[in-house]
Order: structure tokens, then sequence, then C-alpha cells
């Protein structure tokens, strides 16, 4: 599944729970900056598009944010060229082809993403919870 969200979002202190949300519930794939353009001539907030893949079973409060993160990569891009100038029109070339890298970060991460499959996820909770019956001794 895949948001886009205001870039504030994840960087603001006060929506903190918003990012804890997502983090017990899901887990981070990638992200893509899309430039203030983006959304133009309507606003010109930047804005990120966040890549998940919903947890099997949501994180418990004691379990880490971290669970999952570590066994896949996380693929991170930004567009440099939106397809809009500072006023929102399209940008197109002589062949009337919107001038974007869109398709390059498209391409980037179909081929660097992967999902887990429920019994990948499954696996990596029983180790987690066998890792923390050790550490309990």
């Amino acid at each position: 599944m895949a948001i886009v969200l205001p870039r504030g979002i994840i960087k603001n202190y006060t929506d903190e729970r918003i990012r804890r949300y997502i983090m017990e519930h899901a887990i981070v794939i990638g992200a893509v900056g899309l430039g203030g353009n983006v959304f133009k001539p309507f606003t010109n907030t930047k804005t990120i598009v966040i890549f998940l893949q919903k947890r099997f079973v949501p994180l418990e409060e004691n379990q880490s944010y971290e669970l999952g993160q570590d066994y896949k990569k996380m693929v991170f891009c930004v567009t440099e060229q939106s397809g809009k100038d500072k006023t929102g029109k399209i940008i197109t070339d002589e062949n009337n082809k919107v001038v974007s890298d869109f398709d390059d970060i498209v391409k980037f991460f179909k081929d660097n993403t992967s999902f887990y499959t429920k019994d990948e996820y499954m696996k990596m909770l029983e180790k987690e919870e066998n890792n923390d019956g050790a550490n309990d001794n």
C-alpha cells in the first residue's frame, strides 16, 4: 500500500503518534520525496509517498519498530523533475511527453524492493520471541 503525506508528518515532533501508528501496523518498504510543484496549482506542499506492507500481526508494546526493517532493504528516492513548473503548468518535451523522472523511480522501486510472505514474517516473529527469551536468562 502507499500513502501520500505532507513531509512535515515525517519530521514534526507533534506528529509522533502518526509515525508510531504506521510503524506498529506496517513495514516501510520505501519512500519517494515529491517536490512542491507536484500538486500545483492546488498546493505547493512538499509531500512524500510512503510504500508500506501491512504487518501480518501488529507490533506489541515491547516489540521493536525495527522488527522487519533489517531483513528487507528500504528504498528512498527524491523526484528532481516533477513534470510541472513553479506555476503548476505541465512541462512537455518536443514530442509532447511529460518531462519527469517518475518512470525511472518506478523502475528503480520495482527492481529494488520486495515484500514479506506470511511465512517469512511469522518466522521472523518466532525468531524475535526466541531471542527475547534467551536474553531473559
